[in-house]
């Protein structure tokens, strides 16, 4: 049996999707041990060391590659983003990614913008991302600000 594609039969319209799931902006607060009380400092994008902003860059693109593995997932990311924008209602939310040395996450938490329901989709998936090792002085956890929206 041939499968589906994911967007009525548009696979272009979900990799623009995806492609717009992207990172916006970065910070990371202080503290290095991800199981750890983390301090409340902060290091702009524009200030962190260009590790970091690689880092976060391939970590956007292990996310993306995760919702765009799970095609249920990503045919509702299509509607409910459609759904927001049809009410002016912008997508934006931070994600706190606290990762482990061998790259996988040890915990996933969003900031309280977030859609319950869209967080309940996304978290296992994020949680599953690996981007590698990431740098071993990088501030954790790092926050990633995404903007989810659908384009024609």
């Amino acid at each position: 049996m041939a499968s589906k594609s994911p967007i009525n039969g548009n696979p272009g319209r979900l990799r623009r999707l995806l492609h717009s799931f992207g990172l916006v902006a970065l910070g990371l607060s202080a503290g290095r041990a991800p199981a750890v009380a983390q301090s409340t400092d902060f290091k702009a994008a524009s200030e962190a060391p260009a590790a970091w902003r690689d880092y976060a860059s391939r970590l956007q693109g292990a996310f993306q590659q995760q919702i765009d593995a799970d095609g249920d997932t990503s045919q509702w990311l299509v509607t409910f983003a459609a759904g927001r924008e049809k009410e002016n209602k912008p997508l934006t939310f931070v994600v706190s990614a606290s990762i482990l040395p061998d790259g996988r996450m040890d915990r996933i938490a969003f900031d309280s913008s977030m859609d319950p329901e869209l967080g309940g989709r996304l978290r296992p998936l994020l949680a599953s991302a690996n981007a590698g090792a990431p740098p071993p002085d990088m501030l954790q956890p790092l926050r990633l600000r995404l903007r989810l929206r659908s384009t024609e």
